[in-house]
C-alpha cells in the first residue's frame, strides 16, 4: 500500500520568494548602459525609437529587449523604478516555472533556497 503525500500548491513556494526578488528593486540612479536603455523606453513613437536603436551601438544587438524595455517605457513609464521593474514579469514566470518544477520532482523544500539567491535580487535591480 503506498502513502499519499499532500503537496502544497506551487504558489506557496513562489509567494515567497516573489516577494523578495520585488522587494529588491530601488530606485537608486541609473548606470551608464541602463541610460541607453532609458533613453530608448523614452522614445515618445515607434519611427523614433527605431531610428534611436539603430543608432545607439550596442543596444541594436538585442533589439527584443529594446522593443520589450520601449512597451514597457510607454506603459509604465520610464523612472528608475518602474524600468527596473520590467524584471518581474519574468520573475514571477521564473519562479512559477521553478516552483512547479521543483513540485514535480518532489523537492519543494529546496524552492525557497534557490530562488531567493543574491544573484537573483542583485539582477532584478537591473534596468
Amino acid at each position: 500500500m503506498s502513502e499519499s503525500h499532500s503537496y502544497p500548491r506551487p504558489w506557496v513556494f513562489a509567494l515567497l520568494p516573489l516577494l523578495v526578488l520585488c522587494s529588491a528593486v530601488n530606485n537608486d540612479s541609473l548606470w551608464i548602459d541602463e541610460l541607453t536603455t532609458a533613453a530608448l523606453a523614452a522614445q515618445p513613437t515607434w519611427p523614433t525609437f527605431v531610428w534611436e536603436l539603430g543608432n545607439t551601438g550596442s543596444e541594436i544587438q538585442m533589439p527584443l529587449f529594446s522593443v520589450y524595455a520601449w512597451g514597457w517605457g510607454q506603459l509604465v513609464g520610464i523612472s528608475e523604478i518602474s524600468l527596473r521593474l520590467m524584471n518581474v514579469p519574468w520573475a514571477v514566470i521564473g519562479v512559477a516555472a521553478m516552483a512547479w518544477l521543483l513540485r514535480e520532482y518532489r523537492i519543494n523544500s529546496l524552492a525557497i533556497g534557490i530562488l531567493v539567491s543574491p544573484f537573483l535580487c542583485h539582477y532584478m535591480n537591473e534596468a
